[in-house]
C-alpha cells in the first residue's frame, strides 16, 4: 500500500492481497479491480451513517463498515455501473501511507 498526495487529491496503489482483505474477491476478478473511487469523511460514525443510507436506498453493498488496525474505518459498495467505491475515515493523528 502506498498513497501519493497531490494538492488535496490522492492516488493510492494497493497490492491485490491487501484488496482481498478489504473487499471479497468475487468483486475484484482474478487480477484485482483496476479502479476504485474513495471518499474520505470526517468520522467513523459518518462511515456507518452513509452505509445505513446506502443500504436503505438499495445500493449494491460489498463490504460493511470495518475498523482496521491502522486506525481507519471503511465500507465498500458499487454504483449502477459496477464501479467500486470506498467511504472511509481516519481516526488519530497518523495517516499511514502518505508519500
Amino acid at each position: 500500500y502506498v498513497e501519493f498526495l497531490f494538492q488535496g487529491t490522492s492516488v493510492t496503489l494497493w497490492q491485490i492481497p491487501g484488496m482481498h482483505r478489504a473487499i471479497p474477491p468475487q468483486h475484484l476478478g482474478d487480477n484485482g479491480h483496476h479502479f476504485m473511487i474513495a471518499v474520505r469523511v470526517a468520522t467513523f460514525d459518518d462511515v456507518d451513517t452513509i452505509w445505513a443510507e446506502l443500504e436503505h436506498n438499495g445500493v449494491e453493498l460489498i463490504s460493511p463498515p470495518k475498523t482496521y488496525p491502522w486506525s481507519a474505518r471503511a465500507a465498500y459498495f458499487k454504483d449502477i455501473d459496477g464501479n467500486i467505491w470506498e467511504v472511509f475515515a481516519w481516526e488519530g493523528d497518523e495517516e499511514p501511507g502518505l508519500v
